[in-house]
C-alpha cells in the first residue's frame, strides 16, 4: 500500500516480501478501515478506504529500543 504525505510525494514503507504483524477493522457508518501493521522496528496505523485506496498515516512511529531491552 502506498502512503501519500503532506508534500504530496508517495511513499511505500513496507516490503511485500516481509511478513508484518497486523490487522484492520472497519470504521462504523463509513467505507473505511482502520489498519495497524508493525515489524521489530515500526509500528503504523492508518486509514483507508476500499483495498488500499486513499490511505492516510495516522502514526507511524520507531520503537523505542530502551524499552525493549
Amino acid at each position: 500500500m502506498e502512503y501519500t504525505l503532506p508534500n504530496g510525494q508517495t511513499v511505500k514503507f513496507w516490503d511485500d516480501n516481509k511478513i508484518y504483524l497486523g490487522n484492520q477493522m472497519h470504521k462504523k457508518d463509513s467505507d473505511r478501515s482502520y489498519g495497524i501493521i508493525a515489524d521489530e522496528k515500526y509500528l503504523m496505523v492508518s486509514e483507508y478506504s476500499s483495498y488500499g485506496a486513499d490511505a492516510e498515516i495516522i502514526v507511524f512511529k520507531q520503537w523505542d529500543k530502551a524499552e525493549n531491552k
